[in-house]
Formats: C-alpha cells, structure tokens, sequence
C-alpha cells in the first residue's frame, strides 16, 4: 500500500441525496441519479489517482491484467455505518482478489467518532488517512519500475495490512515481481535484443 491523494470536494454526494423520502439510507446499488452519476464519476477518479493499481497490493487493475477492478467500502456498506456508503474517504478501487477474496466482510474500524469519518482509528493501514507509509512498511511493492521485496509490517495496523491481504505470501511477492519485470522490459524501448535484458532482470532478482 501507498498513500493516496484524498478525493476531491466536488466528488460526493450530498447529504440530502444520501437518504430516500422516508429518510433511509440509500443502498450502493441505488438506481438515484446522483448515486448513480457518482458511483461512475469516482470509478474514473480512482483509476487515475490509483494510477490504474489496487490499493491494496498495488498490482495492476487494467483490462489488459485481466484483474477485475472493484469499488471497495474500507468500512463494509452493510452493517452499522450505512451512513458511510457513499462516503468519498470510505472508497477505494481494489483488485477482486483483494476485496471479494481476500478482504469480504473484515470490520477495520476501532474507535468511531460521532460523524467525522476523518477522525477514525482502524486496525489497517488507512489509504487516505495514513500518510507515512514508512511508519508501518519496510520492502514491499510500490508499483512499476520499483525493484520489489519482500514485506515487514512495523507497526500493528502494518502487520494487520499485511496479513488481512496476504502481502506476505510467495505468490504476492512472485506476482510483483512479473509485474516490475514487465515494467522494466517496457522502459527499454529496445526492439531487439530484450531476451538477454529479461534474462538479466531476472538475474537481479535472483
């Protein structure tokens, strides 16, 4: 994880739009024109300042990746905070991995405040709200032409991240590592010869 720019003040729903006419809130999958126009204005919004990335393992989200890319709520749509559905702080893109497979139902928050979602504490680290990323990591993967390692959770919401998505696993770490060998294979521009740097890629991850 990396920290993320936090959403712009013009992407939100008002809070008036946020509940129906008998003062419910709305559901993500409601068919309100100002929900609907959200749900799409920030899908386009997250996927440029994610730079195309789950926020999570920072692994690709393009179609050419073939990993789905989901609208995640940090704190679950169902439950308690309904009020947090469209919150623009309580979203994220993430791969399907991370949200539906590995993610699902986990409840990360701690110590809610009345109404300023800002002023949560959460067990993970925070994509917008946490702005160190060296507090809690050491290694780990920050995307593209970052040589990958692997990575140590050095605070107790870095070792809960760690672990709730897997970023421990050989399988995370060998993912980031193709992922940085075809960043690098692509910034050579060399159109011939690029077996031998491959190999030699390869060689400096060995």
């Amino acid at each position: 994880m990396i920290p993320l720019g936090k959403p712009p003040s013009t992407l939100t729903v008002a809070g008036d739009e946020r509940v129906t006419a008998t003062g419910a809130w709305r559901s993500w999958g409601s068919s309100s024109g100002s929900c609907a126009t959200f749900r799409e204005a920030f899908r386009l919004w997250a996927h440029s300042n994610q730079s195309d990335r789950c926020a999570y393992c920072l692994l690709s989200i393009t179609a050419a990746s073939h990993r789905r890319a989901e609208i995640d709520h940090i704190v679950p749509k169902a439950g308690r905070y309904a009020e947090w559905t469209y919150e623009p702080l309580n979203l994220v893109l993430a791969c399907a991995e991370c949200n539906s497979g590995l993610k699902r139902s986990y409840f990360p928050l701690i110590t809610p405040p009345p109404s300023d979602y800002a002023e949560c504490s959460f067990t993970i680290v925070h994509p917008y709200l946490d702005t160190d990323r060296d507090l809690h990591f050491a290694g780990g993967y920050l995307g593209g032409t970052s040589r990958p390692e692997p990575i140590k959770g050095l605070t107790p919401a870095g070792r809960e991240t760690i672990r709730v998505f897997g970023l421990f696993a050989e399988g995370m770490l060998n993912s980031w590592r193709a992922e940085y060998l075809l960043a690098r294979f692509l910034e050579t521009g060399q159109l011939a010869g690029r077996l031998g740097v491959m190999e030699q890629m390869i060689e400096e991850l060995s």
